[in-house]
């Protein structure tokens, strides 16, 4: 009979799970929301900032698993239910007794607050309705009930799709889509960043729109930005489905059913960060980049979702004209809502080349025009003497091919624009000959690098007689580019990278000032290549940062760029001088790897150094310092390419006070001792870096992140007399710091 009560209760299966707060159904989070660098993959109960609530068991089963941790899910319990699904309750105050015992125990044991303990069957049974905890905040994030539901393979589903039902009347809000262009042939706009535009509720059609017409050409994917709500609380929630039609025909669709956690690193292939003007945040991907594992997708097969503008064939192919593309969003309750954009295909006309010739007439412009899906075109030439006030020259219509035009021998500057009937235009700016233009033009440089190829942006200090030219040496091939002119002193060139080309490509760009004086500048690329089946190391400068890609490590062959910059101090960090951007930006790993940046001769306090990453507001964070003083290298590992610099961190931490305070009298029972910490460098990343002491003896101390506290309930009553409490503290530098308060208990 006594081992029948021990048993485990079962569970019938497919038995509704009951709701564990006894208070209203309020979210705060769903079930595939944005996290840095994973997907939420449970829900939030909301409990209103406060803490203490009882968490009931949802069904019967046994605790599986109890941990604690400053980090993540803080305090959790981890049920097994009798036909095998886990239900996690996470950043939890406290235990339910019978299950606090077992974690004291272990604490004390291992003399630390965080423990992962693993328990079978028959130890600790759970009822349906039972009590297992209080709701709290441990672990990250304010306070709220993280709740969790996975299936027996221990993969995590949403549990609003079949378990639980909150009451939502509210349609998701559509807040802008976003065009992706992927190829060194794929424009929007013109160019090859994500152009986003912000949505409108159109009431007569009871949908949203776009707030204006996107252009685009060649392989395109498509984002949108939205959030739904539900009715019990304001917070802003995932939705659930989210689907692309174009021309009525199904595209795309996203549903986030599950995902395992072996995959929630691929939230950079499902996810797009843009910050633009027309909308900024986390955009929701309609389109499968190479690599994405993720199966809540669906889509005609052998395609991606990305969308053939002007280019290509197959199902997605988009001809030339103008396109509706429908982007429906649905939440788990079926509440939607429809938004409609209207995408211009199009490819641009390019002015390939231009060149001033003496003619029978005087000064004359031969332009080389091109565009790909349009047979005739307007060509507007026009004259300046400043480059502000412009004056027309001759309207014509031209054909793509070769034309000329006679320039005003009085014009300083000329220029000519060419448009096709969709509006798009390329424009050619340039200067005639002048001996006393003054000197040489000045050269500045930039790059914006892309998976394929490499953006190269050039400024000058004065308005060229003609476009810079620029020489590419790949090996021993060799050809010239002629760049796109952006605005009378700004090109831009795409300079294409190779599967298999040489390892470094050589740029030599040449500038002809309007005196005649020519002037070059030099730069290189690396063309080293990455492949997802080998360990790859790339060294740039000589050394002075590596990066190191562990065995599929990367989706796609990869070929990525660095450059060096000087990092200014910061706070009361301080530059090593040295800092590298690599890039592309938005490339994601399958596995991290890791960035190594070289410690400059002669560093005082190398230990102090640290790789941090910048955050585009002006601030660093912290990412790593494992440091070989043998190979002088500081190293970290990463799941983004991005901005980093070496760092020095050699300020400690401050512990802003203690309680009770040094000096007070307190009464005889089971005070709360409690120190504020804050350390604005490298921080605090290891739990045995905080220790609490009472009287020489440790204390097994909660550090809690988020409050930037560290504190320990006292469970026996203090007798009376002096004590001393001691907090010692150590950031992921090294610096340490202390304080103490003596203290009288009556």
């Amino acid at each position: 009979m006594l081992l029948a009560c021990l048993a485990p209760p079962v569970e019938a299966v497919g038995e509704q799970l009951s709701w564990p707060l006894a208070m209203g159904r309020a979210l705060s989070s769903t079930f595939g929301e944005s996290r840095s660098t994973a997907f939420h993959v449970g829900i939030d109960l909301k409990t209103w900032g406060k803490t203490g609530y009882e968490v009931r068991a949802v069904a019967s089963g046994y605790v599986w698993r109890l941990r604690t941790s400053p980090w993540g899910y803080g305090r959790a319990v981890y049920q097994k239910l009798g036909d095998g699904r886990i239900v996690v309750y996470a950043h939890l105050a406290g235990f339910a007794p019978r299950l606090d015992g077992r974690v004291k125990r272990a604490q004390r044991a291992s003399r630390r607050y965080s423990v992962d303990l693993r328990l079978g069957a028959g130890e600790i049974p759970i009822r349906r309705g039972e009590l297992i905890a209080w709701s709290g905040g441990s672990g990250a994030g304010p306070p709220h009930l993280h709740l969790e539901i996975r299936d027996p393979n221990n993969v995590p589903f949403n549990p609003l799709v079949d378990e639980f039902e909150v009451k939502d009347t509210i349609a998701p809000t559509i807040q802008s889509l976003g065009l992706v262009p992927v190829g060194i042939e794929s424009t929007v706009n013109g160019g090859h960043e994500p152009v986003s535009t912000g949505m409108r509720w159109n009431p007569s059609r009871g949908d949203y729109e776009g707030a204006e017409i996107l252009s685009a050409h060649g392989r395109i994917g498509v984002s949108v930005l939205v959030y739904d709500r539900a009715d019990a609380a304001p917070n802003k929630l995932a939705p659930y489905r989210q689907s692309l039609n174009v021309g009525g025909r199904p595209v795309f669709t996203a549903a986030y059913d599950r995902v395992s956690y072996g995959e929630t690193h691929q939230i950079f292939l499902d996810r797009l960060l843009l910050e633009s003007p027309g909308g900024k945040g986390r955009f929701f991907n309609l389109f499968r980049l190479p690599g994405n594992r993720l199966n809540f997708y669906s889509h005609a097969p052998g395609e991606d979702g990305l969308l053939g503008c002007g280019m290509g064939s197959g199902r997605d192919f988009l001809p030339k004209g103008t396109h509706e593309l429908v982007i429906e969003s649905e939440d788990a309750a079926g509440n939607s809502s429809r938004a409609r954009l209207n995408l211009r295909v199009n490819a641009p006309p390019a002015i390939v080349s231009a060149r001033m010739y003496e003619s029978a007439g005087g000064q004359s412009l031969q332009a080389m025009v091109d565009d790909a899906d349009d047979l005739r075109l307007e060509a507007d030439l026009s004259c300046s003497q400043d480059g502000e006030r412009w004056s027309a020259v001759e309207r014509r219509r031209v054909a793509p091919g070769k034309s000329e035009w006679l320039l005003p021998c009085q014009a300083g500057l000329w220029r000519l624009r060419v448009l096709d009937g969709s509006g798009a235009e390329s424009t050619r700016i340039g200067a005639l000959p002048q001996v006393d233009a003054g000197p040489a033009p000045a050269i500045d440089h930039s790059s914006r690098v892309y998976p394929d190829f490499v953006e190269l942006n050039i400024s000058t200090d004065q308005v060229l007689a003609r476009a810079p030219l620029i020489e590419v040496r790949d090996g021993g091939r060799s050809y010239q580019l002629v760049p796109r002119q952006m605005a009378p002193r700004r090109f831009s060139a795409e300079v294409p990278l190779q599967l298999g080309g040489a390892e470094r490509i050589t740029l030599a760009v040449a500038a002809r000032g309007r005196n005649g004086d020519l002037v070059r500048e030099e730069l290189v690329l690396n063309q080293r290549y990455v492949l997802p089946e080998r360990r790859g190391e790339l060294d740039f400068d000589g050394g002075r940062a590596v990066l190191v890609f562990p065995e599929n490590s990367v989706y796609e062959p990869l070929c990525p760029q660095g450059s060096y910059f000087q990092p200014p101090d910061t706070g009361h960090l301080k530059s090593a001088g040295v800092g590298y951007d690599f890039g592309p930006h938005r490339t994601a790993f399958n596995r991290r790897i890791m960035v190594q940046l070289r410690i400059p001769e002669g560093m005082r306090n190398p230990q102090k150094l640290g790789i941090y990453r910048y955050g585009g507001d002006g601030r660093w964070s912290f990412v790593g310092n494992e440091i070989d003083l043998q190979k002088r290298v500081v190293g970290a590992w990463i799941r983004n390419l991005s901005r980093y610099a070496l760092l020095a961190d050699e300020e400690p931490p401050v512990i802003k006070r203690l309680e009770p305070a040094s000096g007070s009298t307190i009464e005889a029972g089971k005070p709360l001792f409690r120190a504020w910490i804050e350390d604005r460098g490298s921080g605090i990343r290891r739990e045995e870096d905080i220790s609490m002491e009472l009287d020489g003896r440790l204390l097994i101390s909660e550090y809690d992140p988020d409050a930037r506290t560290v504190k320990y309930q006292v469970e026996k009553n203090l007798g009376p007399g002096s004590r001393r409490l001691v907090v010692r503290v150590r950031d992921a530098s090294g610096n340490q710091a202390s304080a103490y308060a003596e203290f009288t208990v009556k």
